[in-house]
């Protein structure tokens, strides 16, 4: 114990040697505030930071829908998602065009995940990351999430050690859609630590920033008078209906096949009625089809039920 303490005070006096010398201070003459300062500022070099980005679009002018609030409190645990800097990219430029190409002899043989991954992942900076933010921040203020081919790393961590970690100042707006609002919290702009620089291709949820919407459209329901109308052939005058599509586009038929798959993807909260897709194909003589996959809990009749606009676009889509 003896020896740390004078091992410290040999350090404090090989610091105050090195000010007075550097800073011209006359011995005696100086304060131990300005001591502690400057041993500080010799002990603890400030990490260099790079500016990523600049958002200018929260003016008002650009985004009428979002209302600032205030500064974020700075004990509000924020989750941001890191996106690491991935390898082989204008492989993967070539290999998309290439099966994309008809006269190509690997047109339509297209990759898995697991093999576009194998192609791009970037291991290497995915563990530098992890393990700077680890030496940075103490052992039990975050938390750290990496997705499974490690090209996302999810961390949750208090706004104030986001602030100082990516030099910058995040705000509360709110953000009007409809009659609703949701609350988000976003920044200005950030930087990064240099060394992270090269590892790491964007940081979001910090000053990104979600698309406008307008709100949730209204529905206008069909009368039965005018689904009586349609005709054996499954046509409505006056309206688009799929055997009009049929006859303008010559398509053969509606018949889904095997060897093919389509994915529809769901926003803004929508679900998907199985029943209305019925209904629909019944009502049109089309093959009755159902949806072979349900990923992310979009697809149900009890939505759509209890508000008929959580599902319109979604069905428009299917």
């Amino acid at each position: 114990m003896w020896r740390r303490i004078i091992f410290r005070i040999a350090m404090v006096s090989a610091i105050l040697q090195v000010l007075i010398a550097e800073k011209n201070i006359p011995n005696g003459n100086i304060g131990w505030s300005s001591v502690l300062e400057n041993i500080a500022e010799v002990t603890l070099p400030k990490i260099r930071k790079i500016v990523i980005e600049k958002n200018s679009l929260f003016n008002p002018a650009h985004r009428p829908d979002l209302n600032q609030i205030g500064r974020t409190h700075p004990e509000f645990s924020h989750k941001v998602v890191i996106a690491v800097r991935q390898l082989n990219l204008d492989q993967l430029d070539e290999l998309v065009h290439d099966i994309s190409d008809p006269d190509s002899k690997n047109y339509g043989k297209h990759q898995s995940m697991a093999e576009i991954q194998a192609m791009t992942a970037n291991t290497e900076s995915t563990n530098f990351i992890i393990a700077y933010l680890r030496r940075t921040w103490p052992h039990g203020h975050f938390t750290m999430k990496t997705s499974e081919y490690g090209d996302f790393i999810t961390v949750t961590a208090k706004i104030s050690m986001w602030e100082d970690f990516l030099d910058t100042q995040f705000y509360e707006y709110q953000q009007k859609l409809g009659a609703e609002s949701i609350t988000l919290h976003r920044s200005l702009g950030y930087s990064l630590p240099e060394d992270l620089v090269e590892h790491v291709h964007s940081v979001f949820l910090t000053s990104d920033l979600p698309p406008k919407v307008s709100g949730k459209p209204a529905v206008q329901t069909t009368s039965p008078s005018t689904l009586s109308k349609v005709s054996t052939e499954g046509r409505i005058n006056g309206y688009v209906t799929p055997a009009l599509l049929n006859s303008y586009y010559s398509i053969p038929s509606n018949q889904g096949s095997t060897s093919v798959s389509q994915t529809v993807f769901a926003s803004l909260k929508q679900t998907v009625s199985p029943t209305d897709l019925t209904k629909f194909q019944t009502t049109f003589n089309l093959p009755l089809q159902s949806i072979s996959g349900n990923y992310g809990a979009h697809v149900s009749d009890t939505a759509c039920v209890a508000n008929t606009n959580d599902c319109i676009e979604a069905n428009l889509d299917v």
